[in-house]
């Protein structure tokens, strides 16, 4: 079950669930070793009137933080966990990928809305927000209770400055009331380790590496999907075969 609150607006309750998945990068790669991530596509159907409508649900709210900034040894350690994304936080967990690349735990919150009448969108929003909270239940198999806070919602055309903020505006955090709200169950769906150059099947090594990563994980079954071998030249074409780079991806028992 879901339930979102957005400005003014109470969102109807849904039986949406929101999905966790981890990403565990390759020894040779620099940045993070662990990037957690965050999910929950909130959707309100039409009413069960057997009218046809252009557009399966009414309204729909996705949140979605691809990097929660967390690194864990044990997947309890999320029981009672508090994230807040203070500037002094952001300073420690701001790092570059393994492409060079700023990573950020900026969330982003994407509304969507249909007319009813016109049978069209009248609402269409995608807001980003570095000012939230993130609040963990007790784990219960591979699940647990969550909520969410954030202020500071801003329209992604007017998110990315070209001056830098001042003293003052960092320092500010948290002020007034949250703009959204949101409780919902969160799943430990997947965990995706990158492996390096390593034979034909890595992935007893990639769940060596996984276990001893992060103790806790009730895994279901895995797949192994090889990174191409294509060269930026026109007589060439992608490959994928074993013995190249891959991701070794764990499906969780939930």
């Amino acid at each position: 079950m879901s339930w979102i609150q957005w400005r003014d607006e109470t969102l109807p309750a849904t039986q949406d669930e929101a999905r966790m998945e981890l990403r565990l990068h390759a020894p040779d790669m620099g940045g993070p070793r662990q990037c957690w991530s965050l999910r929950l596509a909130h959707e309100v159907p039409w009413p069960d009137d057997g009218v046809k409508r252009k557009y399966r649900h009414q309204c729909w709210f996705t949140v979605e933080l691809l990097e929660m900034g967390a690194q864990v040894r044990d997947v309890r350690d999320f029981s009672g966990m508090v994230i807040r994304s203070t500037p002094e936080w952001l300073e420690q967990v701001q790092e570059s990928d393994k492409y060079g690349h700023l990573v950020e735990p900026v969330l982003q919150l994407h509304h969507g809305r249909v007319s009813e009448e016109k049978g069209e969108f009248d609402v269409w929003e995608n807001c980003l927000s570095l000012e939230w909270e993130l609040r963990f239940g007790q784990l219960d198999g591979m699940s647990l209770p969550c909520e969410l806070e954030a202020w500071a919602a801003i329209p992604e055309k007017e998110f990315y400055r070209k001056q830098p903020e001042t003293p003052e505006d960092l320092a500010r955090f948290a002020q007034g009331e949250p703009v959204l709200r949101m409780m919902a169950r969160a799943d430990i769906k997947h965990a995706r380790v990158e492996m390096e150059r390593c034979g034909d099947d890595p992935a007893p090594l990639a769940r060596k590496r996984l276990n001893e990563a992060v103790r806790g994980l009730m895994i279901r079954r895995e797949q192994v999907g090889w990174e191409n071998n294509y060269v930026s030249m026109p007589e060439h074409k992608a490959v994928n075969e074993p013995g190249w780079r891959s991701v070794v991806t764990f499906a969780m028992r939930t």
